[in-house]
C-alpha cells in the first residue's frame, strides 16, 4: 500500500507538469462527488456505485482532469485498482497502467497529449512481458518484440514512424531464428527462411 501511495504521488507530480499542446474539452463529471482542496483551485472527484463502492477518483482543475486518476474493479469482497492514469490539462500525459481483477499488472504505457509516446509493455500474470514496443506521436517507432509462453523471443519487428523499416525476425520456441526479412519504408526488400544447422 505504501508503494502505491508513493507511486500515486509521483504520478500527480509528473501529471501536473506542462503537457504542451492545446487544452482538452472539460470532463463529464456526472455522478461524481466534488470536494475542494483547501488553498487551491483543485477539486477531488469521486464516483461510487449504488452500493457505495468506489468506481473512479481523480483531480480536476478548471473542469479538466489533472494528476492521477484511478478506476477500480469491485466485487462483494474486494476493491482493486483497475487503471491508474496521469493527466495534465485534461489530456492523458505520462504513465498509464492497467491491472487485472486479481491485481496483476497487464499494461504499462506512456502517453503525451492523449497519444502513445514512449515504451509500452503488455504483461501475462503480472510479471512476464508478452509484448514490448515503443511509440512516437502515436506511431510505432523502434523495435516491437513479442515473446512465446516460455518467455523466449517470438518475433522482432522494426518500425519507423508507424511503418516497418529494418529487420523482421521470427523465432521458434527454442529462440532459433526461422525467418528473417528486411523492410524499407514498409516494403519487403529481401530475406526469407533461415536454414537451421
Amino acid at each position: 500500500m505504501k508503494n502505491l501511495i508513493l507511486l500515486s504521488f509521483c504520478i500527480i507530480l509528473f501529471g501536473c507538469g506542462n503537457s504542451g499542446g492545446g487544452p482538452a474539452a472539460p470532463v463529464n463529471l456526472t455522478g461524481f462527488e466534488m470536494e475542494n482542496i483547501p488553498g487551491s483551485s483543485i477539486q477531488k472527484a469521486v464516483k461510487k456505485n449504488g452500493n457505495g463502492q468506489l468506481v473512479e477518483e481523480g483531480y480536476v482543475l478548471d473542469g479538466k482532469k489533472i494528476g492521477t486518476w484511478t478506476s477500480y474493479h469491485f466485487g462483494e469482497d474486494m476493491t482493486r485498482v483497475k487503471t491508474i492514469s496521469s493527466y495534465a490539462n485534461g489530456r492523458k500525459n505520462g504513465l498509464h497502467m492497467e491491472f487485472s481483477n486479481r491485481g496483476q499488472l497487464e499494461l504499462h504505457a506512456n502517453y503525451l497529449n492523449d497519444v502513445l509516446d514512449g515504451q509500452k509493455l503488455k504483461f501475462k500474470f503480472g510479471t512476464r512481458v508478452e509484448e514490448e514496443s515503443n511509440y512516437k506521436n502515436g506511431k510505432l517507432h523502434g523495435t516491437y518484440k513479442m515473446y512465446h509462453g516460455n518467455g523466449k523471443m517470438q518475433k522482432e519487428i522494426n518500425y519507423k514512424d508507424g511503418v516497418q523499416h529494418g529487420a523482421f525476425r521470427y523465432y521458434n520456441e527454442e529462440e532459433q531464428m526461422t525467418l528473417e526479412y528486411e523492410y524499407k519504408d514498409g516494403e519487403k526488400v529481401s530475406g526469407g527462411m533461415v536454414k537451421q544447422e
